[in-house]
């Protein structure tokens, strides 16, 4: 697939890289194989992942975003259709094992903010390669643990509601605008997004919204009203207390942590 790679870390165990994705394939992908068991987790935007029919089973459909980080092993086969260029997500190749079932995990903010601050040690040359190792070991147990989600079951609603929100956090959608756009009723997907994503529609955009700052933050971004008007708050002060309340520090402080290399 057309990415610009970055490893930032290699070991005989595991591989780290960042990806940008060079141009859109609005189109589903032909089937890919994985020769290692891998994490995909994006930073921005979202895709969609088909997995491939299981012998006893039927092939899934679902969306991954900053939420959810997608675990692919050589077992099983996969499609992938990325609508729009430019989308940043990190690869964690684990080398020699894939016992884990395939599918989408969640992730947590505080995991992104983990994988942040290894990323700034490796940088700044203040991390040992075997506190690294262990560390991002640590996150894929921790990851791999939790139930896998292929989308079985999901209702049709929550996904697409889940990728209108992933594709554009910064657009302002009432509830309403969000359930006629996915054909639901407010009420029912209201319910429902809860129910499968363990957050309320308001909390997830946050989520994605925070994620994206995190990532502009980490690029060198100055500005912070024009980064608050970009992620679709009213106002400077608006973004930096939902910045707060998420993160806890301010948007000023974890810039001033934040000094990343060049985008990769």
């Amino acid at each position: 697939m057309p990415y610009d790679r970055r490893t930032l870390f290699a070991t005989p165990l595991l591989t780290w890289q960042t990806l940008r994705l060079q141009e859109a394939l609005p189109h589903w992908s032909a089937d890919y194989r994985p020769d290692s068991a891998r994490l995909l987790l994006p930073v921005s935007d979202c895709f969609e992942c088909a997995l491939t029919p299981e012998s006893s089973g039927h092939g899934t459909r679902f969306v991954c975003d900053s939420a959810a980080a997608l675990w692919l092993t050589p077992a099983r086969s996969y499609r992938m259709r990325q609508p729009r260029a430019g989308q940043r997500s990190h690869l964690l190749c684990l080398h020699g094992a894939d016992a884990a079932a395939a599918g989408r995990r969640k992730v947590s903010l505080s995991q992104h903010l983990a994988l942040r601050r290894w990323q700034q040690a490796l940088f700044t040359g203040q991390a040992e390669p075997l506190a690294v190792e262990e560390a991002l070991l640590g996150l894929l147990q921790h990851l791999l643990d939790a139930p896998a989600d292929d989308g079985t079951g999901v209702p049709r609603a929550v996904e697409r509601a889940r990728e209108l929100l992933a594709s554009d956090p910064a657009r302002g959608d009432t509830l309403a605008e969000i359930a006629r756009a996915v054909h639901a009723s407010p009420f029912h997907l209201a319910r429902q997004f809860r129910r499968h994503t363990g957050a309320s529609l308001h909390g997830f955009r946050t989520r994605l919204r925070i994620t994206l700052a995190l990532q502009r933050l980490a690029q060198g971004e100055r500005d912070l009203t024009r980064l608050a008007l970009d992620l679709g708050y009213a106002s400077h002060s608006h973004f930096s207390a939902a910045f707060r309340r998420t993160v806890g520090a301010t948007p000023s402080a974890m810039r001033t942590f934040s000094t990343a290399p060049p985008p990769g």
